[in-house]
């Protein structure tokens, strides 16, 4: 009978609990690392839309209050609109700045114009539409009767 070398036997048992053990560290470490990602991933998209649900609220809240009567709280509350515009320039999508933009020449008006109502409802219907589930939407013509308890003479189209 032929001898078996020496260690031979050591190295494969060795082999054998080492290639498992490096496997099992790695498969921890690629999952501990996806599962890192994956939770700041939406932890983020969480924060995003908290800030993004609180400024528009913040700025349709203070637009409303403007038409109370008492100066001081009329102050109060075009100085904390101006704070959420700012939140929404930040935080807000893409279309809503774009409509905030469009009415931003108007936003100091009362909503006594169609023109004027009709951009108070494309405001309202892309916060909306950045804030909802594709089947909760609404249009503007659906909008502008909650708002103004009246349909517009001319609903935007979306």
């Amino acid at each position: 009978m032929a001898k078996e070398p020496k260690g031979s036997t050591s190295s494969a048992t060795a082999a054998s609990v080492v290639i498992p053990l490096i496997s099992s560290v790695t498969g921890i470490l690629l999952g501990g690392t996806i599962q890192y990602f994956v939770t700041v991933t939406t932890q983020d998209a969480r924060l995003w839309a908290e800030l993004r649900t609180k400024a528009y609220v913040q700025y349709i809240d203070n637009t409303a209050k403007l038409a109370l009567q008492d100066p001081a709280k009329k102050e109060e509350a075009r100085a904390l609109r101006i704070a959420a515009r700012y939140a929404i320039g930040l935080y807000g999508s893409k279309r809503v700045a774009q409509t905030m933009a469009e009415y931003a020449p108007v936003e100091h008006l009362d909503a006594t114009t169609e023109d004027i109502r009709r951009r108070v409802v494309d405001l309202l219907v892309a916060m909306r539409d950045d804030l909802v589930p594709q089947d909760q939407q609404v249009d503007a013509k659906t909008m502008s009767t909650v708002i103004f308890l009246r349909a517009p003479v001319q609903p935007t189209a979306r």
